[in-house]
């Protein structure tokens, strides 16, 4: 938690309001964020998170959030979903058992009727 860091903490964002940079044409810090990510880069070997902040490569898509963009679009095209911010197995899909919050993994499905 802290001031001033690109990240709101409190509910209102006064946390981020006031600070060194900010003009008072960027009520949602849009504009500082643009500024900071045209000069921010990290090193190879890391990763940039929407809010600027650099963490090691390896924690992109460890299952565990680091920061408000390493753990999204990390389940495409590996057999897996994402679900309620955490990835299952696409077998979870249609399976009859509701395995995320809002249904989406029973969404779409086809009912067969059983012929006799």
């Amino acid at each position: 938690m802290g001031r001033c860091d690109g990240e709101p903490d409190c509910f209102d964002r006064t946390d981020e309001q006031n600070c060194p940079g900010e003009s008072a044409l960027d009520h949602d810090n849009i504009l500082l964020k643009i500024v900071r990510s045209l000069n921010h880069t990290c090193s190879n070997d890391a990763f940039l998170c929407g809010n600027f902040k650099c963490i090691p490569e390896e924690s992109r898509c460890d299952g565990i959030p680091d920061c408000d963009t390493d753990e999204i679009d990390c389940c495409e095209g590996s057999g897996l979903f994402e679900c309620d911010g955490t990835c299952l197995t696409d077998d979870k899909k249609c399976d009859g058992i509701m395995d995320c919050g809002d249904g989406f993994d029973e969404r779409g499905c086809r009912k067969c009727t059983q012929v006799r």
